[in-house]
């Protein structure tokens, strides 16, 4: 059978929500931008796919992020670093654990 972590890994639904506050510097005529700072998660609600029980918060109030984005044209492409300064504590199937979670995020945008 599946070890519940990796059971848990592999079935986890996270949603979140996170307030950067970030200083940044921006190079060659603001087309590159490099950033970090705090990055606090307000909400973190994670449920077992195909299951009633509640997994528990997996990410961390307390984090530190640094990141890039690149500006191209009407694109913004951006690439962010997220490192937990704390563990949360989680339960599946009666097995207790704590969580690390490290974050890499990417992500595209365009510019109005």
């Amino acid at each position: 059978g599946l070890c519940p972590l990796r059971a848990a890994r592999s079935l986890a639904l996270n949603n979140t929500v996170d307030i950067p506050v970030f200083l940044s510097l921006r190079f060659l005529n603001r087309s590159i931008r490099v950033y970090g700072g705090p990055l606090f998660t307000v909400m973190s609600k994670t449920t077992i796919k195909n299951s009633d029980e509640l997994f528990g918060p997996m990410l961390p109030t307390w984090n530190l992020a640094v990141g890039a984005a690149l500006r191209f044209s009407i694109f913004n492409i951006e690439a962010r670093y997220v490192y937990p300064l704390t563990h949360t504590t989680n339960q599946f199937n009666g097995v207790e654990f704590d969580t690390k979670a490290y974050r890499l995020q990417l992500g595209v945008g365009v510019l109005f």
